[in-house]
């Protein structure tokens, strides 16, 4: 549904709209093509799960809709959040976006974060940039969040470096940042696959717990859909640089259409009746 339609139709617009995104390489011989005609379509406060094998694309359209991609690639499609198309606006205007109102949790922590500066800097500077205040309220926002993601010893990692802290304590910690500054959009890119099953539990709780506070849309990426089953309102399933099947979880996990969704179920255990949502309050060790 483009958001002309939805205005004709009086249904709410979606809060980002993916149209025919493509991403190829620029070769001057003969162009790769990486994504193929993405269309995506995600709702406000809903869970919308990405899913496909490694490297099928996933991180990739999440890099295209933030405009992260390398300089070697090329773009073609629409991305429009919030009614604006972030293809067509300038990288200044685009900055101001990222972090703010859309946020990513990257996939391996401990690498996204610089590993030169205490994670209590790197937080207080984005809070500073894009929220306006100054370092003793950025400060006190940044370790409310350290405790209030669970975290025991909220100074011990708000002054730690990135090398210091263990799996489940870094990924935390990159939940914080990205909420800091109330995104209306948060990315997560395989938030759970380098951690034990145990804090992969825990993290999952932890997303729904603060996505129910705070009312943001959780756009999650993910192999797992196992994981996926347990929190997701709608589905997207992603093969070699293409959606192939999509629609709400309850459907897709129960009358799969497409014989690679089909091979996905059937890799993992997983209760294909309505799916079960984690709302439980979180207990971080």
């Amino acid at each position: 549904m483009s958001v002309n339609n939805a205005k004709v139709t009086g249904q709410a617009p979606p809060l980002l709209l993916i149209e025919a995104l493509r991403v190829e390489t620029n070769s001057p011989v003969e162009p790769v093509t990486i994504l193929d005609g993405v269309c995506l379509q995600i709702s406000n406060n809903e869970t919308f799960a990405l899913i496909g094998e490694s490297g099928c694309g996933k991180t990739m359209t999440a890099l295209a809709t933030l405009g992260l991609l390398p300089i070697n690639v090329r773009t073609y499609g629409a991305v429009i959040f919030q009614g604006k198309n972030l293809r067509n606006i300038a990288e200044q205007d685009l900055n101001q976006i990222r972090g703010r109102h859309i946020a990513m949790i990257f996939q391996h922590a401990k690498s996204a974060f610089n590993p030169t500066f205490t994670i209590g800097t790197q937080m207080v500077e984005v809070i500073c940039t894009h929220l306006q205040l100054r370092k003793i309220p950025a400060r006190a926002r940044a370790l409310d969040l350290l405790a209030e993601i669970g975290l025991p010893d909220p100074d011990f990692v708000f002054n730690a470096y990135p090398h210091q802290l263990s799996g489940g304590m870094a990924q935390r910690a990159m939940i914080a940042m990205g909420l800091s500054c109330g995104p209306q959009l948060v990315i997560a890119d395989e938030p759970t696959s380098a951690l034990d099953s145990k804090t992969q539990r825990e993290i999952v709780r932890l997303l729904r717990h603060m996505q129910k506070n705070y009312g943001f849309t959780l756009w999650l990426i993910s192999h797992d859909l196992a994981l996926v089953a347990k929190i997701a309102d709608k589905i997207a399933v992603m093969k070699d640089g293409c959606i192939i099947e999509s629609g709400s979880a309850a459907t897709l996990l129960q009358k799969p259409r497409h014989a690679y969704t089909k091979l996905l179920l059937s890799q993992c255990k997983i209760n294909q009746a309505q799916p079960q949502k984690t709302r439980a309050p979180v207990t971080v060790r």
